[in-house]
């Protein structure tokens, strides 16, 4: 075979291999995974310790919060997906908390084990369902970039309609979203910010991955993934991040984070906190893997969340 011919076929056939595998990474990361697939890799296991220790506790929250029948809310996003909140009102409200949950969880999952906290402070819960998640429309996650315009969406809804002040309380991805809307022109409503293990940039936290999970460099697989992400879904990995918005921020920020994360390691939560221009505090709880917290010190996150949210309170 001639060289050049044989050079033009290994070369397309690398092109094609890499292509796939971006495509791979592409779709582990931001395509939407459907329902009937989620429970069909659903796989009897072995119990884990955390799932031993804090199930009983979250189905129990998870419970409550349906028992209560939450009403459903709706709006329509920037650009055009309809989305879907569950709101649960409180009598003789303080105010209102929006919450936001993690990357490829749920509401009634993140929040489940502080429902019934919050609702018993006499607060609003208004329980987002992210974009690509839940019971809201969309194709691909928005890694807090896109799911930043949704949530600025939200606290318009709660001005118009709740009224009253508002608080944002994010978890994981969630957390990196209530703080990437912090650069936006908030309203006056809003008071303060929980974020609870943020990562501090969809570039970092997947180059964190890449290398955590699959021992893989960042160059140059993740600059193409991001270019594919541009077009498939219209935002680049590192066009945003937490630092951008934390550097013009006028909103309290409660920054809490586990000291052995290892999925959005701690030292992004620190950099969050070191960003912060605005009034601020940060919690790391010592034996607290990724998003928990509240789990591993119940009554000390109690404490420190109730002290916030009275705080910034308008009496």
């Amino acid at each position: 075979m001639n060289p050049i011919l044989w050079f033009a076929v290994v070369f397309v056939i690398l092109l094609i291999l890499f292509g796939s595998v971006v495509l791979y990474f592409c779709k582990f990361a931001i395509f939407r995974t459907k329902e009937s697939q989620k429970r069909k890799k659903e796989k009897p296991h072995k119990e884990t310790e955390f799932e031993r220790m804090y199930m009983p506790r979250i189905k129990s929250g998870i419970q409550w919060f349906k028992d209560k029948s939450p009403e459903r809310k709706w709006i329509t996003s920037h650009d055009g997906l309809r989305l879907a909140a569950d709101y649960l009102p409180a009598e003789d409200a303080k105010g209102t908390l929006i919450v936001v949950h993690g990357y490829r969880s749920s509401n009634f999952l993140d929040f489940s084990c502080v429902f019934e906290l919050y609702h018993s402070w006499n607060y609003n819960i208004l329980a987002v369902h992210d974009r690509a998640h839940g019971e809201s429309d969309g194709k691909y996650i928005g890694f807090g970039i896109l799911d930043r315009y949704d949530v600025l969406d939200w606290v318009n809804y709660a001005v118009e309609n709740i009224g009253g002040d508002i608080f944002l309380d994010g978890m994981s991805m969630g957390a990196s979203t209530v703080l990437m809307t912090s650069g936006f022109e908030l309203p006056k409503n809003v008071k303060g910010i929980i974020a609870d293990c943020g990562f501090t940039s969809p570039w970092e936290e997947c180059k964190h991955v890449l290398k955590r999970n699959f021992k893989l460099p960042a160059f140059p697989l993740l600059h193409i993934c991001s270019f594919a992400v541009k077009c498939i879904a219209g935002y680049s990995l590192d066009e945003y991040s937490t630092l951008d918005a934390l550097k013009t921020n006028k909103i309290p920020v409660l920054f809490i984070h586990g000291a052995k994360d290892s999925f959005v390691p701690t030292y992004m939560g620190k950099q969050n906190y070191e960003a912060c221009i605005a009034e601020k505090e940060i919690l790391i709880v010592d034996d607290a893997e990724h998003a928990e917290s509240f789990l591993k010190e119940t009554e000390r996150c109690k404490q420190i969340l109730k002290n916030f949210l009275d705080k910034y309170t308008e009496k």
